[in-house]
């Protein structure tokens, strides 16, 4: 099993900022509508809903439509298991405590035996996935601070 994982401070450290809850209510809005968080997500469409997560269809930039079925762990993580994609088998976003006082939103990402397989045979496939997994984690931080001066509901 590969995991690659980063973990980023939620809350700037100058000025207000997110709660735990607020952060919880962010996360779940990311899960129903990535598309304001994530920028290589170009639609999303919910298929179902479940009373602890729910199925939904993603259109990547450059790739076909992806389903992934999303687990709520309540105010903990939020796991998005991978049903179409060859190369990756879960992304995990996991709620942290920080610096003292402070948030941190983890973002792991666990490779497919294709995934895995892929990474053997083709340089830099690894350090491709860090890096877009890295700059998707400060374009999540970002949306998310965004909403901070804003009121965070469950959509």
């Amino acid at each position: 099993m590969i995991t690659i994982s980063h973990t980023l401070a939620v809350n700037d450290p100058v000025g207000s900022g997110l709660s735990w809850h607020q952060l919880w209510l962010g996360l779940l809005r990311k899960a129903s509508d990535p598309v304001p968080f994530i920028p290589a997500i170009m639609r999303c469409t919910v298929l179902e809903r479940y009373p602890r997560g729910l199925l939904r269809e993603i259109v990547v930039r450059d790739r076909g439509p992806l389903r992934e079925q999303v687990d709520f762990e309540p105010e903990k993580r939020i796991v998005f298991h991978q049903l179409d994609d060859p190369d990756l088998s879960t992304i995990v976003n996991e709620i942290l405590s920080g610096e003292p006082g402070g948030l941190a939103l983890n973002l792991a990402i666990t490779l497919s035996p294709h995934g895995i397989e892929q990474a053997t045979q083709e340089p830099g496939f690894l350090k491709g996935l860090d890096d877009y997994f890295l700059g998707t984690l400060h374009a999540i931080i970002s949306a998310l601070r965004g909403l901070s001066g804003r009121s965070v509901s469950h959509c």
